[in-house]
C-alpha cells in the first residue's frame, strides 16, 4: 500500500477528531469533559483489551514448531531476503483460521511477528509453494499491514462514534445553532463508522494482499509457485472458507 494512499485514508478520521476537538474547545465545560472521559475511556480500553486477548488466544491454541524443523532455516533465509527479522513459527488451530477467513497461513503480531500455518499447508504444499506463501506472509510484516489496518479501522470507528456523540454537545450550551447541526454532524459520524466497516477495512485488506503478492514475486523471481500454492489452499477441503471472497482478496489467483 503506497504511503500517500494510506495517509490519505487516515487523514479522514484525523479531520473528524479535529472537529471533535473544536467542539470541546468551543462548547466544552468541566461536566462535558467528565462525560466524554467517562464514555470514551472504557471504549478505548475495551478495544485494546480485545485485541490483546485475541492475540493471546492464538498463541494459547497454537503449537510451536520445533527450531530444528527444516521450515525454520528456509523461513529465516526468506526473511533476510525480504528484509524483516526472523519469525517464530506455529501450527495454528484450524478454527481460528476459519474465524479470520485465513487459508493456510497468517501473520500475527505488531512488534514481534509470528507466522501461523495450518496442517493442510504443511501437508499439501510442496517446498516451493510453501516458500512462496511464507514470502507473502513476511511481506505483510515488512509493510506493517497488521498495524496499519488496526490503527486505521479503529480510528474510523472511534472517530465516527465521537462525531456522532459530540454533535449534541453544543445544544447543551446554546439554542442559536441551526436545527440541521445535530442531524448533519451526527450523520457524518454514522457515515464514518460504517465507512470503516464497509469500505475502508475491505479496501485495506485487498491492497495489503496485492502488495504482499508483489513483494513475494519480486523476492522469488516468479509468481508461479505462489499461484499454485494459493489455489491449493483456497480449494482445501479442510478449511471451510469463503472461496469467492478469498479470491477477491488475492488478486494473484
Amino acid at each position: 500500500m503506497k504511503t500517500v494512499t494510506f495517509y490519505g485514508i487516515f487523514s479522514v478520521p484525523l479531520v473528524a477528531f479535529c472537529v471533535c476537538g473544536y467542539i470541546l474547545w468551543r462548547w466544552g465545560s468541566a461536566e462535558v469533559y467528565g462525560v466524554v472521559l467517562f464514555v470514551d475511556a472504557p471504549i478505548a480500553f475495551g478495544a485494546v483489551l480485545r485485541l490483546r486477548n485475541d492475540s493471546k488466544s492464538w498463541y494459547r491454541r497454537s503449537t510451536p514448531i520445533p527450531r530444528e524443523n527444516p521450515l525454520y532455516p528456509r523461513t529465516n533465509d526468506l526473511a533476510d531476503k525480504v528484509g524483516v527479522p526472523h519469525h517464530d513459527l506455529y501450527v495454528a488451530d484450524s478454527t481460528l483460521l476459519v474465524k479470520r477467513k485465513a487459508v493456510g497461513a497468517i501473520t500475527m503480531g505488531i512488534r514481534r511477528h509470528s507466522i501461523m500455518f495450518s496442517d493442510y499447508f504443511l501437508r499439501a504444499l510442496n517446498q516451493e509453494e510453501q516458500d512462496a506463501v511464507i514470502a507473502h506472509e513476511l511481506a505483510h510484516a515488512k509493510q506493517s499491514h497488521i498495524l496499519k489496518s488496526a490503527v486505521t479501522s479503529l480510528s474510523y470507528y472511534f472517530a465516527g462514534w465521537n462525531v456522532f456523540f459530540f454533535s449534541a454537545i453544543p445544544n447543551f450550551q446554546t439554542s442559536n445553532l441551526s436545527k440541521y447541526w445535530v442531524s448533519g454532524i451526527a450523520g457524518a459520524g454514522v457515515f464514518l463508522f460504517f465507512a470503516g466497516i464497509i469500505i475502508v477495512r475491505p479496501y485495506l485488506a485487498m491492497k495489503s494482499q496485492t502488495e504482499a503478492d508483489e513483494i513475494a514475486v519480486n523476492v522469488l523471481g516468479s509468481g508461479d509457485s505462489l499461484i499454485t500454492g494459493m489455489k491449493k489452499l483456497v480449494e482445501s477441503p479442510e478449511i471451510k472458507a469463503d472461496q469467492k471472497k478469498y479470491r477477491m482478496a488475492h488478486l494473484s489467483l
